[in-house]
């Protein structure tokens, strides 16, 4: 749930916002929905990135018969471990949906989350980069029981040496 605060100063009858702080946390419908998607056996697409700074989950559920859903949340570090168990197949009922978790912004969430299943998960699917407005992605996904998790990561100076560290991208070009 986004909540903002605005605080307001009134000048010569007119009102102008003098300071607005935003306060983002785990949308837990998203979450019980993507938990009944898989319960309900879609296959979950999971595409983290960061928006305003903060991380955030894109959800893609593909159902058996043919129907697609999409939907999306801020997530916390507790979030991103519900749903790496989601799509290990494990749902085990948690006081997790009974609290409320803030999100913490964190430019760099997609590269440690990207080095974390690197750490915990052997095969890597690595797409061709693609090239959009200028910017150079690096793209790939993790396969697990249930879903996949997609990256598409827009490249630069501290990804590309991460990726290089990593045997990701070639060290150098031999043709």
């Amino acid at each position: 749930m986004n909540e903002r605060k605005f605080r307001l100063i009134e000048e010569n009858e007119t009102l102008r916002v003098s300071t607005a702080t935003q306060h983002c946390a785990v949308n837990q419908a998203v979450i019980k929905w993507a938990v009944n998607a898989v319960l309900n056996f879609a296959e979950l697409t999971v595409v983290p990135y960061v928006t305003q700074g903060m991380p955030y989950y894109y959800f893609v559920a593909k159902f058996p018969n043919g129907c697609t859903e999409e939907d999306g949340t801020y997530v916390d570090e507790d979030t991103v471990e519900v749903i790496f168990n989601l799509l290990q197949g494990k749902w085990e009922t948690t006081d997790y949906l009974a609290t409320e978790h803030p999100v913490v912004k964190d430019e760099a969430f997609v590269q440690k989350l990207l080095e974390r299943m690197m750490n915990e998960r052997k095969c890597f699917y690595k797409k061709p980069a693609v090239t959009k407005d200028g910017v150079t992605y690096f793209r790939g996904y993790y396969k697990f029981f249930r879903g996949v998790v997609k990256f598409n990561i827009p490249r630069n100076e501290s990804i590309d040496k991460f990726l290089t560290e990593k045997g990701f991208i070639n060290r150098k070009e031999f043709i």
